[in-house]
């Protein structure tokens, strides 16, 4: 289908595909149900954001363990940092600009391999709670 989802269940945003004529239609049924729905014309750019952020579940997956304590730990990071690094040159060799489905994750995604490379005090200051 021509959505996803940005965030946990309860805090969720439906993004359609602006490009498919029934998307604005659509999100505006659902906002009537109060069901939050954005239109983005540059959805292919949504979703490669989307995958920016969940390359974290690869990672998690592998390491076995729950996602707050992979993330205290150094060695996941750098392993999650690379991952995102190397998808992003890919994006960018292909001239493709991720973006972040709602605004609240803009700052992450354009943050994240450096919060992920920083020092383990820092990290758990700031993003490791």
């Amino acid at each position: 289908g021509s959505w996803l989802l940005s965030q946990s269940p309860a805090e969720a945003s439906l993004v359609l595909d602006g490009r498919r004529p029934s998307a604005r239609t659509l999100a505006a049924h659902l906002a009537a149900a109060r069901v939050e729905a954005k239109v983005d014309d540059d959805f292919y750019a949504v979703q490669c954001g989307k995958l920016l952020m969940n390359l974290t579940n690869a990672v998690n997956a592998l390491s076995g363990e729950y996602i707050a304590p992979m993330l205290m730990q150094a060695p996941y990071r750098r392993v999650l940092a690379a991952s995102i690094t190397e998808a992003q040159a890919v994006y960018e060799a292909s001239g493709v600009t991720p973006k972040a489905a709602h605004p609240r994750d803009a700052t992450l995604l354009r943050w994240f391999v450096a919060l992920l490379r920083s020092p383990q005090f820092f990290f758990a200051a700031t993003g490791g709670r």
